[in-house]
């Protein structure tokens, strides 16, 4: 993977004409604790992943894909089992002039999952499960050598984040309040943490960029 890592920021450099990363991973070392100002879709093809992100834990099965907001910290593990898992990682430039498209890094924030069983539930648009697909053919567009592999990729990743930002909707609908719960913990948490940082060092020149750092987000997330 092309990346830089400072801490727990990573750097994804992305090649001059492709916006895109793509990796057929079958790696069971652990993933530590890092963010990055890019989308992260993460799917199991094989094998059970643990994924945490903003310090809760979910597992990923076959064919589960989950959504990564940009800035949000996450660690990954298999929990030293083999598996083989596809990720994609998405500029937000990509998306950022397309009208909609800013609204997404809210709709998936901090992260976003769709079990398999449900990635096309009410969409009727197709009778194969539908981001799993969406993802299959944006492999296939990513390792393309033929005409046109640009436009395919592309429209593959629109139609892939339109789809997901619609099915989000209809899981956030039934999760809002413990969302809110959540949410509300989670920022009362590091306040907390600002909190005691700040008692620390108060003799010291105090910074935003050090408060993000003791919560372990990006400044911009912070």
């Amino acid at each position: 993977m092309n990346t830089k890592l400072n801490g727990y920021r990573e750097t994804i450099e992305f090649d001059e004409n492709m916006q895109v990363r793509m990796y057929d991973n079958a790696s069971s070392e652990e993933v530590p604790l890092h963010f990055h100002n890019a989308y992260e879709i993460i799917m199991p093809l094989r094998g059970e992943y643990y994924i945490t992100v903003d310090g809760t834990e979910t597992r990923l099965n076959p064919l589960d894909v989950i959504i990564i907001a940009p800035g949000a910290p996450h660690s990954l593990s298999s929990h030293g089992k083999e598996g083989f898992r596809y990720q994609v990682i998405v500029s937000v430039s990509l998306l950022n002039n397309i009208p909609d498209c800013h609204h997404l890094i809210h709709s998936f924030s901090p992260y976003t999952v769709f079990p398999h069983a449900s990635t096309s539930m009410n969409l009727s648009l197709r009778d194969e499960n539908l981001l799993p697909y969406l993802i299959d053919q944006i492999h296939y567009a990513y390792g393309s050598r033929k005409p046109y592999k640009y436009y395919l990729l592309y429209s593959r990743i629109l139609e892939f984040f339109g789809n997901a930002g619609r099915a989000s909707l209809l899981i956030n609908k039934n999760a809002d309040s413990r969302a809110m719960r959540i949410n509300a913990d989670l920022h009362k948490s590091q306040m907390d943490k600002v909190c005691d940082y700040i008692r620390q060092h108060l003799s010291e020149e105090l910074r935003p960029e050090d408060f993000a750092e003791e919560c372990s987000v990006s400044l911009s997330h912070f």
